[in-house]
Formats: structure tokens, sequence, C-alpha cells
């Protein structure tokens, strides 16, 4: 069993290694609203909750940590990639290339099998942001 206090000690471990800031990681039990996630635990089931303006959007649950960590890093290196994109666009480039380049990255660092998960969901945007799957297994 998994405590809130524990998940987000392994969070915040996990977010140092990629210097993700504060605004973009969860929070802990309690909902900020505004579309910003939250975890909840519940005995051994651990949840990824997203309220927006009191409604809730979305709910994940899992046994799994690694698979709750997978959904906070989805979440966390896509917002820190999307900031990177917007300050790297090219005349011409799909948005989208520097951001899945990014965020992909980002997740390689955590963890590889994170990248390669990442990657396969992502497949077919990938290659319509002209990022073919050679560029993403790296």
């Amino acid at each position: 069993m998994h405590t809130l206090g524990a998940i987000k000690e392994r969070v915040d471990q996990l977010a140092a290694q990629i210097g993700a800031p504060a605004g973009v990681l969860p929070t802990y039990g309690r909902s900020e609203d505004m579309a910003r996630p939250h975890i909840e635990v519940s005995g051994s089931a651990m949840a990824w909750v997203v309220v927006e303006r009191g409604k809730e959007w979305e709910r994940k649950t899992t046994l799994q940590l690694d698979e709750l960590l997978f959904w906070i890093f989805d979440h966390v290196t896509h917002e820190m990639a999307s900031r990177f994109a917007a300050r790297h666009q090219k005349e011409g480039q799909d948005f989208r290339h520097p951001l899945f380049t990014k965020q992909l990255e980002l997740m390689g660092t955590l963890e590889p099998r994170w990248r390669t998960r990442l990657a396969g969901e992502l497949g077919p945007l990938l290659r319509q942001a002209g990022l073919c799957s050679t560029n993403t297994e790296s």
C-alpha cells in the first residue's frame, strides 16, 4: 500500500531529475480545481483525477505505482515539452515536432520503458509530425 506522502516523495525525486516546475506537478489528496491533476489513495488503489470548475473530467485508477507514475509524468513532460516547443518554433515546422521530441527525451531520462510506451501510444501523431519511428526509439 502506498501513502500520499510516499507517492509525493517519489514524484518529487523524479521531477528533480528533469527540472519539472512545481506548478505542473499534481496535488495530493485534494483538488485545486482548474484542471490541475491531483492524486488520491484509497486502500491499495491510487487514482489520477482531473477536476475543472467543480466537474470531474478524468479519473484513472491503478494498483501499480509504476502506472500512476507514468500517468503523472506523461502529463508533466507534456506540459514541459509544450512550453519548450512554444519557445523553439521554427518556420514551417509542425509545432508537434519539437513538442514530441522533447517529451520523449524527458520521459526517456526518467524511465526508458516509459519513453518506449509513450512513443507507441503516440505512433500516428509522431508520423504526422514528421517523426519517423527511428527518431523515437533512441
